[in-house]
């Protein structure tokens, strides 16, 4: 059950969340697998963190904590 760069996007209060271009703001771990049989976990693999992965990482474990993060 791996799946290679799945796409999560933000969605606040009901409205999703987009730049002023009108793209969408998501973020998009390396993988997506299930840990056991039921825990859903996703893997990001990083060699410099940018402040913009900081804050989208942030973003995503607030809109999506049911969801394993990992960080190798």
């Amino acid at each position: 059950d791996l799946e290679v760069q799945p796409q999560f996007f933000f969605v606040i209060n009901g409205t999703q969340v987009k730049h002023d271009n009108g793209r969408r703001v998501g973020f998009r771990p390396d993988f997506r697998y299930k840990e056991g049989l039921l825990r859903d976990t996703v893997e990001d693999v990083k060699g410099f963190k940018t402040a913009d992965y900081t804050l989208r990482k942030a973003i995503f474990k607030a809109l999506f904590p049911n969801i394993n993060f990992v960080e190798s």
